[in-house]
């Protein structure tokens, strides 16, 4: 087990109501999965979620987000805990928390998921719960009016696009690894040799829609327009083609 994330495990131990900060956050693991909605996320936070209750019970966090939500969650497990004067050595200045937080942010292996698209586009559509759009509009109607890559998500986030959800408060990436869906058997190797076998996961697929149409049927020459340049930061990024 990493030396920061053991730290970690013992000011968990000592939190009264939360067992971890967010599902995305796992001590033991080693690890931060941002989990990008419709992006295959729902097999792998099968596999590494922690354990509730969580401070933040949303599944869909950004890095920014969860990494905000770490320093809380370990604010929250140092405070009141004091019961001598002058104040025991046990307990925390503000450097010392900052820097222990920084340090466990920095150990853990954080990671995620892209799809393509096109092909997410059509599920955001097709999707079965949160906001079900395909029985308000019709699919080119979706297309000419999606605005952001959390449209028809039930979470308050206006990312423009997947990579948003990996971005730090500099609006930079800063993850280990991120992963293409459609590669999800080479990420599987990956992972496993970049965690030391830490983390090891299987290629499971949970939420399967009956529509099994394919999304290159649902698309015009216009909405393939559109989306390529609503998205276009994931498709340079990711070299993603219709």
């Amino acid at each position: 087990m990493l030396e920061s994330t053991r730290r970690a495990q013992e000011v968990n131990s000592a939190s009264e109501r939360f067992k971890s900060p967010n599902e995305a956050v796992n001590f033991e693991l080693g690890c931060i999965f941002i989990a990008v909605p419709k992006t295959g996320t729902s097999s792998v936070r099968g596999q590494v979620r922690s354990s509730g209750p969580f401070l933040i019970r949303d599944s869909h966090l950004t890095l920014s987000q969860v990494k905000s939500t770490l320093y809380t969650y370990l604010l929250s497990c140092s405070l009141g805990k004091n019961n001598s004067s002058p104040a025991s050595e046990n307990v925390k200045a503000e450097l010392e928390l900052r820097n222990h937080f920084n340090r466990i942010f920095e150990e853990m292996f954080k990671f995620g998921s892209v799809r393509n698209p096109w092909a997410r586009t059509f599920s955001l559509y097709r999707r079965r719960e949160g906001i079900q759009t395909s029985q308000k509009m019709s699919f080119p109607e979706f297309v000419e009016s999606i605005r952001y890559a959390s449209d028809t998500c039930v979470h308050p986030l206006r990312t423009r696009s997947q990579l948003d959800w990996f971005k730090d408060e500099q609006g930079n990436v800063n993850m280990d690894y991120i992963f293409k869906l459609e590669e999800m058997d080479l990420a599987i190797r990956h992972i496993m040799e970049a965690t030391n076998g830490r983390i090891a996961l299987q290629n499971r697929k949970e939420n399967t829609n009956p529509d099994q149409r394919s999304y290159r049927d649902a698309y015009s020459d216009k909405e393939k327009k559109l989306i390529q340049r609503l998205f276009a930061e994931d498709i340079e990024a990711y070299n993603y083609s219709f």
